[in-house]
């Protein structure tokens, strides 16, 4: 015979009316409890997970931090290969002169006399020229240049990515560390969070705070 057994309670197929059918059911969800709901709060592990669900990851911070500084792209590439291609274009010069010319023209009539005939000549000329400069399409010094920007900029992503993985990681140990039975020490480490808060806030433009769901101070 079919029976339905769960949390110890047994009944069997034909004994089970409508009424009984959902009292079963209503046992059935209460008897259901996820592992998450056990959750210990003194666990460091567990607030650990609970802070990760709530607050933004270190990518996040770490990629609106290049957003905010400008380093979220790499143009150093792109600036040599236009550097390089640049050869590839024509040099144009225009060149426009203007000359002016006195003539003096003597002619003799039938009659014997002469006459003198002074005029001016304008002469209009129009130069262009255009030069291809075909070594810088294998090498151009601005891709020196470019280069160095590029190492610069590397730099600087370095350097700013080590510093709010430095920030993180501090404001997360403060969040983690065990209330003090002191309430100024309480206090202090509350200060030193939001402290490593602001600072976060102003490296990514205020996107932490919006993240966490408060206003940038």
């Amino acid at each position: 015979m079919n029976s339905l057994r769960s949390c110890g309670l047994v009944m069997t197929w034909p004994a089970m009316t409508s009424h009984r059918l959902a009292l079963v059911g209503a046992l059935l969800s209460c008897c259901v409890v996820t592992a998450s709901a056990h959750a210990d709060p003194d666990d460091p592990r567990d607030q650990l997970a609970q802070l990760a669900a709530r607050e933004p990851s270190l990518a996040e911070v770490r990629s609106a931090a290049l957003r905010f500084a400008g380093l979220d792209h790499r143009p150093a590439v792109d600036w040599s290969r236009r550097a390089r291609w640049a050869g590839a274009l024509p040099q144009l010069s225009i060149k426009l002169g203007l000359d002016h010319a006195d003539d003096a023209d003597l002619s003799r009539a039938s009659s014997g006399t002469e006459r003198l005939d002074l005029g001016r000549d304008r002469d209009l000329s129009l130069e262009l020229r255009a030069v291809w400069r075909l070594d810088r399409v294998i090498y151009d010094s601005d891709e020196l240049r470019a280069a160095q920007i590029a190492h610069s900029r590397q730099r600087e992503r370095t350097q700013l990515l080590t510093h709010i993985t430095t920030l993180y990681y501090q404001r997360r140990k403060l969040q983690l560390a065990p209330p003090s039975d002191t309430p100024s020490e309480n206090l202090t480490r509350e200060l030193s969070i939001a402290e490593l808060t602001a600072k976060l806030d102003a490296f990514t433009g205020g996107e932490f705070s919006r993240a966490l769901g408060t206003s940038p101070r």
